[in-house]
């Protein structure tokens, strides 16, 4: 969680990369447990962000 801007971090070479995607569970055997009464569906969404810089 990055509540500031990308330009209030410390100069320098900074990198930003978001992405989104959707993973089909099923497609890597992941089951929902059956002790658990919820219904999870097989797509999940996936959000990535990464802020990186050259040391």
């Amino acid at each position: 969680y990055m509540p500031e801007k990308d330009k209030s971090y410390r100069q320098g070479n900074w990198i930003h990369l978001t992405t989104n995607f959707n993973v089909k569970l099923s497609d890597y055997g992941i089951k929902a447990p059956g002790i658990i009464p919820l219904k999870v569906n097989d797509t999940v969404g996936l959000v990535v962000d990464v802020m990186g810089m050259k040391k």
